[in-house]
């Protein structure tokens, strides 16, 4: 089977795998725990590291405007004839300078805060010079002419080429007002300093000095102010966005997860300093408040459940803007898909294990009426609690529903095709023993590492489900005992499985001699 296939959750409104391509959406799996590669950090850190992944992006933009303009430049000056001298080899030395600057943001992701500053200084820097160069070259020409109005001609033009730069540093660059007045400040003095220098050196440039150059000096130096005033406003703007990333009691420290429906962040309560998962579910991303309204309702029933093999929710509550969210436990660990592919099929003791925790959580579930209907690999989390390993936590139970055929069917079809029921795929109306023939899929795929059933196209899954037999004897001969256990899991009829969980747990804890569906 795919990856997609995989990966994805089926919503329909009804009609199975006849239904049509409009009525059929896929949407990204979201999962609601991540493993342990995510850790804590404060406001400070984290503010940090946006900044320097923001500064990346910005500077790539920055570089990249400035040399466009320098290769127009260049090009004008060139069908113009004006280059003299140092000129000619000054300008391609510039643009390769920035061309590198260039390359290095692009192919270094992970550069350092540090490196990227400098780089910030070289984006800067090198067309300030590569002017300056240029003022000095051209007003060295004009004196020796005797044209002293070309002179502040040519003073006037690099003055407004550096508030372009002054402007373009101030509206890409992030920082703080401190550091932005500085560069800003320095930069946008460097053509009068110049200019008093040249003139100081040479007494012929003294009547070139007039009030057009002071009105130059102005206009750039008043644009490095503008630049500074609007980085203060920015970066503090920036900063009270991340102080405000509070839900409840809990404040969130690191993305660690993505999907359709939200986002996923792990959070620290605030006075406990407990850590925790919030999974946020943006309002623009349902399709309607009566979506909301439905996770919300199944987010307090999932709450109500107590089970340590069950992901625990501490809280949940709306936003200001609307948006949902709820609070669960955090968990260190992987999924049991992270582990198929990591490290391949399981064992049998393995496999029991698992299944035996499973069972043990879905009981209360089951005896609740709620049925998960999208148990897989990657909604089954092994975690590290309490000094043990591979503890089994369910999670994902937002597709979880009542066992009651009108809720059922007011939902359409939800699910993933790898692992779905014959009757969950019809829409009709369903109980625990759907989630007893995902179990059946999920032993076959850890003791095998692969799907029940190859497909490429999730009509072609969802067919296999309703008509074909699995080939069982694909299970590892060392394991030939879940065979029956999962032929009866995997019963196209539901009244011909386990009758419940507890069943089923009975046959696995003595895979020997498994017992069959009771009367």
């Amino acid at each position: 089977m795919t990856a997609e296939l995989e990966e994805t959750v089926i919503v329909a409104d009804g009609g199975g795998p006849g239904a049509s391509r409009d009525d059929t959406h896929v949407v990204a799996r979201s999962r609601i725990a991540v493993g342990a590669a995510a850790t804590s950090g404060d406001l400070s850190s984290r503010f940090g590291e946006a900044t320097r992944q923001l500064l990346r992006q910005r500077l790539m933009i920055a570089a990249g405007a400035v040399l466009l303009i320098m290769i127009a430049v260049t090009v004008i000056m060139a069908t113009n004839d004006e280059f003299h001298g140092q000129g000619l080899m000054v300008r391609p030395l510039a643009i390769g300078l920035i061309v590198a600057v260039v390359v290095v943001l692009w192919r270094v992701p992970t550069i350092s805060m540090a490196a990227l500053r400098r780089l910030e200084l070289v984006v800067i820097a090198v067309p300030v010079i590569e002017l300056l160069i240029v003022q000095v070259i051209r007003t060295r020409i004009y004196a020796t002419q005797g044209e002293l109005q070309t002179v502040e001609t040519v003073r006037a033009a690099v003055g407004v080429a550096v508030c372009v730069l002054v402007a373009t540093y101030g509206m890409f660059i992030p920082g703080t007002w401190r550091r932005t007045a500085v560069v800003t400040g320095l930069t946008a003095s460097l053509p009068t300093i110049v200019a008093m220098i040249h003139t100081w050196v040479d007494p012929r440039l003294a009547d070139s000095v007039d009030a057009a150059q002071f009105a130059v000096s102005t206009l750039t130096l008043s644009m490095a102010a503008v630049a500074t005033v609007g980085a203060h406003v920015v970066h503090s703007m920036r900063r009270e966005v991340e102080e405000a990333r509070q839900y409840g009691q809990y404040r969130l420290t690191d993305e660690i997860g993505r999907g359709a429906m939200g986002v996923v962040y792990r959070a620290e309560h605030r006075l406990l300093k407990r850590p925790a998962a919030i999974k946020l579910i943006r309002s623009e991303s349902a399709a309607d408040e009566a979506a909301i309204a439905r996770f919300e309702h199944e987010v307090q029933i999932s709450a109500t459940l107590s089970h340590w093999n069950t992901v625990q929710i501490y809280d949940y509550g709306r936003t200001a803007t609307g948006d949902f969210y709820y609070v669960m436990e955090y968990l260190r660990g992987q999924s049991l898909q992270e582990r198929l592919v990591a490290s391949g099929p399981l064992t049998a003791m393995e496999t029991q294990s698992i299944v035996l925790q499973l069972c043990d959580g879905l009981q209360e579930a089951h005896a609740r009426g709620m049925v998960h209907r999208d148990l897989k690999p990657a909604n089954i989390f092994l975690a590290e609690t309490g000094g043990q390993t591979d503890v089994v936590k369910i999670l994902d139970f937002g597709l979880a529903t009542m066992a009651t055929g009108t809720d059922n069917a007011s939902r359409g079809i939800c699910g993933t095709p790898k692992s779905m029921a014959p009757e969950q795929i019809r829409g009709t109306a369903i109980d625990g023993r759907a989630d007893i023939y995902a179990i059946g899929c999920l032993i076959f795929e850890c003791l095998t590492g692969e799907p029940l059933f190859a497909a490429e196209s999730v009509s072609d899954a969802l067919n296999q489900h309703l008509c074909v037999e699995p080939a069982l004897d694909r299970i590892p001969s060392e394991a030939a005992e879940f065979r029956e256990i999962v032929a009866i899991c995997l019963r196209k009829h539901r009244d011909e499985r386990f009758h419940d969980v507890n069943v089923l747990r009975l046959a696995v804890a003595d895979r020997m001699q498994p017992v069959t569906r009771s009367s």
